[in-house]
């Protein structure tokens, strides 16, 4: 629909970016579109929507001058991710990718406050710069809730489409990352709801590095978008809590689904951090396990501490039941010496007794033999 080409502004001397409507096959549903999409984002003042400079004609040709972003897409870096590339591994974990869908959440969450819709929230639309910055780009489809919609009805789909390019017609978003109401054509029901699906089929991709639909056959594609039958989570090799977002954000029906961005990021912000989500339904199990997980240097401490008290305890306990053990050997050695020492005692007073009888009879046989002996 347009090209973007990096130029030079003549005032500031800085490289911004220029994007222009394609001179081939400009129409007036087109011009329409593209103008739409600059006043669109030049209404959005936020760190994390990239930024609108100038809206102008030039020869007939619409344009208008933006930031020139560098860095890649969010749906690069998860490419990569999927073909282990170590250096992207490493850089992006779950957490950093978290936290750039945050951001996303973050830019989503200010438009919606300003009532607009983005409708083609995907990987390939949120770049990622080297420094951190992210920025949610291509507002060419977004809606302003507080204007009656122009709903054009286009009754046949190309299958020259490929899948991940944008529909412009009666079905307008990106397959993979389109709302079940999109992908039906129901226009008048595109609200920020909307948006809320395409963010969980976003925090799909950062999991699985896949998108939530495979199906290369359009009207297939579209089939399944409209009935929510994406492909199902493998949640044995997955975050649960994640896994409970992901299906609460894209539930069919949009009563379902997170009420507004603040709440999804929220949940996000709670996994983040340890706790349980809203949508993961935890009982007192799962919040006990996380707890520990949430406080594991303490829980290892504590842990340490009361089994150091308890191996002191042990010893303590052997050491003293030796002692006692001693002490009962010492005892019994006791009682027998003291047996023995009776029983030697015993025999001294018998052995005493008998040389005292044998004295008297000494001194008995001493009376009578010797006046004898004197006599003879």
């Amino acid at each position: 629909m347009k090209k973007i080409s990096r130029v030079k502004d003549s005032a500031s001397l800085r490289s911004v970016a220029m994007a222009e409507l394609k001179k081939t096959g400009m129409t007036p549903d087109k011009i329409l579109s593209f103008d739409n999409e600059a006043r669109v984002t030049a209404l959005l003042e936020h760190p994390n929507i990239v930024p609108i400079y100038e809206i102008g004609h030039q020869d007939g040709t619409p344009y208008f001058i933006m930031k020139e972003i560098h860095g890649e897409t969010l749906g690069s870096i998860l490419k990569k991710i999927e073909k282990q590339d170590s250096d992207y591994i490493n850089k992006y974990n779950l957490s950093a990718l978290l936290n750039i869908f945050l951001k996303v959440s973050d830019a989503i969450s200010y438009a919606h406050s300003r009532h607009i819709v983005h409708l083609d929230l995907k990987p390939d639309n949120i770049h990622v710069g080297s420094f951190g910055e992210v920025l949610v780009i291509d507002w060419g489809l977004a809606k302003n809730l507080e204007q009656d919609p122009l709903v054009k009805y286009h009754h046949q789909v190309t299958s020259e489409i490929g899948i991940e390019d944008t529909l412009d017609g009666f079905v307008k978003g990106t397959i993979g990352y389109m709302a079940p109401e999109q992908a039906r054509g129901e226009n008048s029901e595109k609200d920020e709801r909307t948006d809320i699906y395409s963010l969980g089929a976003i925090l799909y991709s950062i999991l699985t590095q896949q998108s939530p639909y495979s199906n290369k056959d359009i009207k297939a594609a579209i089939a399944m978008i409209s009935q929510g039958e994406y492909i199902p989570l493998t949640e044995d090799k997955l975050p649960e809590a994640l896994c409970a977002v992901i299906k609460k954000a894209m539930s069919l029906e949009k009563e379902d689904r997170y009420q507004n961005v603040e709440k999804l990021s929220h949940d996000i912000q709670l996994y983040l951090q340890g706790f349980a989500t809203s949508a993961q339904e935890a009982n007192y199990a799962d919040i006990l396990k996380l707890f520990f997980k949430r406080h594991a240097l303490t829980m290892t401490l504590i842990g340490s501490f009361i089994l150091l008290l308890l191996l002191s305890g042990i010893l303590f306990i052997i050491n003293l039941h030796e002692k006692e053990q001693r002490a009962i050997k010492s005892a019994n050695e006791a009682k027998k010496n003291e047996l023995i020492a009776k029983q030697n005692e015993q025999k001294a007073i018998e052995h005493f007794n008998s040389f005292v009888n044998a004295t008297k009879e000494k001194e008995k046989l001493e009376q009578v033999s010797l006046p004898l002996a004197l006599r003879r």
